[in-house]
């Protein structure tokens, strides 16, 4: 008794490059240039933020109203990070840290923290 078993072909492994940052600061943009651009650059097919995607500092009391939100929709309208973006096709994942939502080591004593 034989048989013969064909196993399907394996599908191609399509290579991926996952990009990651943190401690993105807009006030440190000069002339427009900004890392986001390099990253840009390598062709990502996702893009991580590992903490610090902005910097809120001075920016209000740490709850989410205008002034809270005002850094993260800078950062929405700015072109370099607006093609990180598209280049990633929205793929973008992330953790949130301290500058994230408020002064730096806030932690626990961070008022009206969610």
């Amino acid at each position: 008794f034989s048989f013969l078993l064909e196993m399907p072909t394996p599908p191609m492994i399509t290579p991926i490059t996952i990009a990651f940052g943190s401690c993105h600061r807009l006030s440190a943009v000069t002339n427009g240039e900004s890392i986001l651009r390099k990253i840009v650059e390598l062709s990502p097919s996702a893009f991580l933020w590992l903490g610090d995607a902005i910097y809120k500092e001075g920016l209000g009391s740490g709850t989410f109203d205008a002034p809270f939100n005002a850094p993260f929709n800078a950062m929405s309208s700015f072109k370099p990070y607006a093609d990180l973006v598209s280049e990633v096709d929205g793929r973008i994942y992330g953790t949130w840290d301290d500058h994230d939502y408020g002064r730096n080591d806030a932690g626990r004593k961070l008022n009206n923290r969610t």
